[in-house]
């Protein structure tokens, strides 16, 4: 009778050893799974932030370009504002404003097609032949 409860009691304790290392193990590959998924979700996060830094770069690069471009174009706009403002017989108050600046500009360049027109138009009543 002694040998069969150590023969029962021999078997609890297997039991219990085989549930207490398939319980860990099963811990084991849930842990291992989850740093995998962890691991995995950070390596994506790192590509995207990668990917939104060189897009970041790209947005700074063309907004140097557009701000380099637009200051070009202003510095254009006055350069050829003070020189209509020398040359104009009008005198226009000064104004650092680029949208008045371009009026200006339209003004001057509409009086002097007005007078290339004029001059054309008097140089063609001369040249034309008299009548006799």
């Amino acid at each position: 009778r002694r040998a069969s409860e150590v023969v029962t009691q021999n078997d609890q304790c297997r039991s219990e050893l085989q549930q207490h290392t398939k319980s860990g193990q099963d811990h084991k590959l849930k842990t291992h799974n989850t740093i995998a998924m962890k691991q995995k979700r950070w390596e994506e996060l790192q590509l995207e932030a990668l990917t939104a830094g060189g897009l970041r770069e790209r947005m700074l690069e063309d907004s140097a370009e557009k701000v380099l471009e637009l200051g070009k174009c202003q510095m254009a706009i006055g350069n050829l504002y003070d020189r209509a403002r020398a040359r104009s017989k009008v005198k226009q108050p000064y104004t650092t404003d680029p949208d008045e600046q371009l009026k200006v500009l339209q003004d001057f360049v509409m009086d002097l097609s007005f007078i290339v027109a004029k001059g054309k138009h008097s140089q063609q009543t001369k040249d034309a032949p008299k009548p006799s």
